[in-house]
């Protein structure tokens, strides 16, 4: 069991949580510090005097330390990592019992957030948005996600970035049956980012998992595979945008029969929101997977909409009949992640081009384009150039009249740009 002394005062951890004691490097070899002066919850290995690998196992919590001893705070460290450390708070710890209390208001402060936000579901009694977005909520590398199965109860999905979030899970599913009457969910850390933190790939489950589990949002149900669909199995990030292009599709002029088209669809989640909101259209849910296309006519089939919803199976970035020139009033440009590193940035910008001018190619001369992405790589200035190329391959200019960020549910930490990544734009063709 290690000791902290604290002005003076030598304090014993209620056990062995804590492991130890890292350094960061003096300020004459630091230099510029994230962490330090713009109040960063990461450091990073070349910040760090780095002890050797087999002193630590990936994930172990740990006090941080100026170079000359000084308290900076406690979290978790990964010597496997670039991000060696993912601070948890700004004090020196006390004990495991005192940070696990300490978590409980962290998401405490979570929840009436979501509610602040989206003050209907606190009215519904079985909210669906994210609960928990890592860093941004102060709780360093862990994502929950809140959806509804069976007959209605609550079902949490956790997801773990960091290997010392993994000390999060059995805190929160205490959390979530304690505040919330939450007593079923999964745990998908399956993700290939644990491969790099050398922590172990795992899909678990705990409680009574309903073999239904759903998303409601803006009046709409997504079922999905909550345990082997991507990332958690729904995407709320987008819930935002998706409602304000309903919006915009219900009050359009497109005609007797309009025709909208949702790129990426996955499992129809901007789709089938426009379908809901113009009972006249059609309209087509193109996506490379089979198994995404059979929820996509399920969660047709459950809100209603069964025959106004064609589920089409297409690799988007080959098949171009899919995007027959100017046959669709809506069109949504949704890829997945294109551009994973800086390294990739420019081969992402050129991916999503394409996607885009392909969407534009689709879209009548009057109707509406929605262009998203979701990589921080992708800056928001690369993001309007691309979508302001992708006009000009089919021969004009875009007139961009709305821009839209992730939803309230994934807010937005201000010392961490990294945590701004999503971006969507509405665009017409300028006539």
């Amino acid at each position: 069991m290690i000791e902290i002394f604290i002005d003076g005062e030598r304090l014993t951890p209620m056990n062995t949580f804590l492991k130890g004691v890292i350094r960061m490097k003096s300020s004459r070899e630091l230099g510029r510090s994230r962490f330090l002066q713009q109040g960063a919850p990461w450091v990073y290995s070349n910040e760090l005097q780095m002890p050797p690998r087999e002193s630590f196992a990936p994930g172990d919590w740990v006090a941080l330390e100026t170079a000359d001893g000084q308290a900076l705070g406690y979290g978790f460290f990964n010597a496997h990592s670039l991000i060696s450390f993912r601070l948890f708070e700004r004090a020196p710890f006390r004990n495991e019992e005192q940070t696990r209390a300490f978590f409980f208001r962290r998401l405490d402060a979570a929840l009436s957030l979501r509610y602040l936000a989206y003050p209907e579901q606190a009215r519904e009694g079985t909210p669906c948005f994210r609960l928990c977005f890592g860093e941004s909520d102060g709780v360093p590398g862990f994502i929950m996600d809140l959806f509804r199965g069976g007959k209605g109860g609550g079902v949490a999905v956790m997801q773990c970035h960091a290997a010392g979030a993994d000390q999060f899970i059995v805190w929160a599913q205490l959390w979530l049956e304690e505040r919330m009457g939450i007593t079923c969910g999964i745990v998908r850390n399956d993700l290939d980012v644990r491969d790099r933190e050398h922590a172990p790939r795992a899909t678990s489950t705990w409680g009574q998992v309903p073999t239904d589990v759903y998303a409601a949002e803006n009046g709409v149900r997504f079922f999905f595979d909550a345990q082997r669909g991507q990332k958690t199995g729904f995407f709320y990030d987008h819930r935002d945008n998706r409602r304000r292009l309903a919006e915009l599709a219900a009050a359009g002029s497109w005609g007797d029969k309009p025709r909208f088209l949702d790129c990426f669809s996955y499992v129809g989640s901007w789709g089938l929101a426009l379908a809901k909101s113009c009972p006249a259209a059609t309209v087509v849910c193109a996506d490379s997977s089979s198994e995404a296309l059979a929820w996509v006519r399920r969660n047709a089939e459950e809100n209603g909409l069964k025959g106004r919803v064609e589920a089409v199976e297409a690799d988007l970035f080959a098949d171009k009949s899919v995007y027959a020139v100017g046959a669709y009033q809506v069109v949504v440009s949704d890829p997945p992640a294109l551009t994973s590193s800086a390294k990739q940035a420019e081969e992402g910008k050129r991916a999503h081009e394409k996607c885009f001018a392909l969407a534009q190619q689709a879209t009548a001369p009057a109707g509406v384009t929605a262009f998203a992405a979701c990589s921080f790589h992708l800056t928001w200035d690369d993001f309007l150039d691309v979508c302001h190329r992708a006009g000009r391959k089919k021969g004009h200019n875009l007139q961009l009249f709305e821009l839209g960020r992730q939803a309230a549910d994934h807010p937005m930490l201000s010392a961490l740009p990294e945590t701004r990544y999503l971006k969507c734009a509405f665009g017409r063709q300028m006539l």
